[in-house]
């Protein structure tokens, strides 16, 4: 009798500690993009005018819209909600932080990020002339600066805590 009541006290501060845990996971939030602060271009515009005007496209100019973050949630969204899921898991389960579980959810988004710049299978080509002035079509890589700005935020219940990192 002692052990069955045993095993169901253990069960039962398991369970209790899964459930302390997603309450504190509860509205975590992972970001992937360009934060506000992250400072200027070498063109003068601020990194997030220039993320925001790759997205939308400026037409009269002749400049395709070029939505990277919706590229990546439509081509790799399942991936990454898959990474997720299995780090959640972990997390709930005791093996890690919600730290690194959200550290390693904002990785896997980040580097689906960069794996979408300059690659003209996913993005709107670049215009002959373009092409032709940098030697290649890799649209939205230039110099690499406002690839190299990407990074990844994240927060949980509270906003006791977030976290940059750039590749």
């Amino acid at each position: 009798m002692f052990k069955l009541n045993r095993k169901r006290s253990t069960a039962l501060h398991k369970l209790e500690k899964m459930r302390k845990r997603a309450e504190a996971a509860h509205r975590a939030k992972v970001s992937t993009g360009i934060n506000a602060g992250e400072g200027m271009h070498s063109n003068g515009l601020k990194y997030a005018d220039l993320m925001a005007i790759h997205h939308n496209g400026v037409p009269s100019k002749g400049i395709p819209p070029r939505p990277v973050l919706s590229i990546v949630t439509r081509l790799y969204g399942k991936l990454i909600a898959k990474k997720a899921k299995h780090e959640m898991f972990k997390y709930l389960d005791g093996q890690q932080s919600l730290d690194h579980t959200l550290t390693s959810i904002g990785k896997v988004s980040l580097s689906y990020t960069h794996k979408v710049f300059g690659d003209p299978t996913v993005l709107p080509q670049n215009a002959k002339t373009t092409i032709r002035i940098k030697g290649k079509d890799a649209p939205l890589v230039d110099s690499g600066e406002l690839q190299s700005k990407l990074s990844y935020s994240y927060s949980w219940k509270g906003g006791e805590h977030k976290g940059y990192e750039t590749m």
